[in-house]
């Protein structure tokens, strides 16, 4: 366990390879300051401050509207109805909303080639958290404190919303149209969803070997 302990951990902190299309947001938003004028009336001073909270509003509104272009929500982050392909073969992974998913050496060849099975995820605090607990007792290689440490001196713009934990219980392997399994197994992975949802980067906590993808669209 510590042997692999120590593998997961150097390919951890060695995952400096794929950028984080972060896109830092400009927080210091410029608001406009104008002078207060005396109002005749209550009427027309209640008036003001309506138009000035509708204005206020808006600016909210448009702000929201940009940074939801630019970042995904940790709620949008999911396996659950997604494929990826990864950059160093081109096989093909699909995640399907039942929980079931096939891993294609070839995306347009479907009956052929293919691991299958069923999957759990968790991501960001739970994520984590799932790490030190595990998954019906499972005790992972890597701890959340493991992550942390990572997070705390990645260069990556890596945050916490952007963590996965899931385990892929394979049930199937088809190679040259033969089955090649006779029983299922159970491999756990973590790693990271890019902040726009475009790439993940995912380690195999059996292996310590690095997969790297791109969402298919």
């Amino acid at each position: 366990m510590k042997k692999i302990k120590s593998v997961l951990l150097a390919v951890l902190f060695a995952m400096l390879c794929i950028t984080a299309c972060t896109g830092q947001r400009d927080e210091d938003t410029k608001i406009e300051s104008s002078k207060d004028t005396k109002k005749k009336s209550k009427k027309k001073k209640n008036k003001k401050k309506d138009k000035k909270k509708e204005t206020s509003d808006e600016e909210t509104e448009e702000e929201t509207e940009e940074e939801s272009e630019d970042y995904t929500n940790v709620s949008d982050y999911t396996l659950a109805g997604t494929a990826w392909i990864a950059d160093n073969d081109g096989s093909y992974w699909e995640f399907r909303d039942d929980r079931s998913f096939y891993w294609y050496k070839d995306g347009s060849v479907t009956n052929d080639n293919y691991f299958g099975g069923t999957y759990d995820f968790l991501v960001g605090e739970d994520g984590l958290d799932i790490l030190d607990s595990g998954y019906d007792g499972y005790e992972y290689a890597v701890t959340k404190n493991d992550i942390l440490d990572f997070l705390a001196t990645s260069t990556d713009g890596y945050l916490r919303e952007d963590f996965l934990c899931f385990e892929a219980t394979y049930t199937t392997y088809i190679l040259d149209g033969a089955e090649q399994m006779t029983e299922s197994t159970m491999l756990p992975y973590y790693g990271f969803f890019s902040p726009d949802g475009k790439k993940l980067v995912i380690v195999s906590m059996a292996t310590g070997y690095k997969y790297e993808f791109t969402k298919a669209e």
